[in-house]
């Protein structure tokens, strides 16, 4: 009964996870498209945009397959935590993938403006300055890293993790039973057969 209720929990709570990410998405797409963006904003920031889109899409399937693998009623099995080569290597690829997705882009003067990006929740932090030169003619940019917060990088990489294994656990699952049906499908043909 606890494993189904703690089942339940982490289901709901990645779930939301995977709501909050389909969010992001939505802001990003509308910064992207929008007229003031298409219009107003350089190419690279539209590239930016379009790119954290992309990434934030990826979390929000990854974090809602994951959510809804851990709270369905036929979903029997227990995850396993204990890590493995395959999750450590798609926890360090999904949170250098998270670091792509930008969260809050805001101006803090009229050259320097200030980003924060990872998933679920926003660990680093950029300034990038932007100006005139040349008189008036090009641009130059210049993005620098400011902080990084552990403590939301650590909640980032547990969220994360979790999502790995309940994924992997949920797809080794589906697979491990489509073979035993097809074994014994197959077995059921060659008795028939042999019959």
């Amino acid at each position: 009964m606890k494993q189904n209720i703690t089942s339940w929990a982490i289901g709901v709570i990645t779930l939301g996870i995977g709501l909050w990410c389909l969010y992001w998405t939505l802001e990003n797409a509308l910064f992207a498209l929008s007229p003031g963006g298409i219009n107003g904003m350089p190419i690279d920031m539209r590239i930016t945009a379009v790119v954290s889109s992309g990434v934030t899409m990826i979390f929000s399937c990854l974090f809602l397959f994951s959510g809804a693998s851990s709270i369905l009623p036929s979903q029997k099995m227990q995850v396993n935590y204990y890590p493995t080569l395959l999750k450590v290597a798609a926890l360090i690829f999904l949170i250098v993938l998270s670091i792509l997705a930008r969260f809050e882009y805001e101006a803090t003067s009229k050259i320097s403006w200030q980003e924060s990006r990872g998933l679920p929740f926003a660990f680093l932090t950029f300034t990038e300055i932007r100006g005139l030169c040349n008189a008036g003619i090009a641009f130059w940019k210049c993005r620098s890293f400011e902080s990084i917060n552990l403590l939301v990088l650590i909640t980032d990489i547990l969220i994360i993790y979790f999502m790995v294994c309940a994924s992997v656990q949920t797809l080794f699952g589906l697979s491990t039973s489509n073979s035993k049906q097809w074994s014994l499908k197959y077995s059921g043909q060659i008795k028939a057969n042999d019959g």
